[in-house]
């Protein structure tokens, strides 16, 4: 696709509509997702294989891309400021993780003592 596809796109159907496509886009990622979820947990089973249940998200990960790009919103300076929040966001999970993995290890052995679980020596 070239600019000029983009911008033929953005003037046909305007901002309003495009940013319900985008919507509509990310909705299907995310069950994508959740389908590709359930084939991995097996829990509740699907007749999806994994590889079918893999090249639908990424193939809704494109459509979200386009859509992305059709709204221009692929430009250096958003880029740069998504990079910005998605470094704040990983150390932030990083953390809560480790503080539950830490928080988690403590309360078990809590538990164990509590209960007379815990091993005297």
């Amino acid at each position: 696709m070239f600019i000029d596809d983009y911008e033929y796109i953005r003037a046909r159907l305007g901002v309003e509509e495009l940013l319900a496509q985008f919507a509509e886009e990310c909705a299907e990622l995310g069950k994508a997702a959740l389908k590709l979820r359930r084939v991995y947990s097996g829990k509740n089973p699907t007749p999806v294989k994994r590889s079918e249940a893999f090249d639908n998200v990424v193939e809704e990960m494109a459509d979200v891309f386009l859509c992305i790009s059709v709204l221009d919103f692929d430009s250096s300076e958003v880029m740069n400021a998504c990079g910005e929040i998605s470094d704040k966001k990983l150390t932030r999970w990083v953390e809560r993780l480790k503080e539950r993995d830490s928080y988690g290890s403590k309360r078990v052995s809590e538990s164990a003592e509590e209960t007379g679980l815990a091993d005297s020596e």
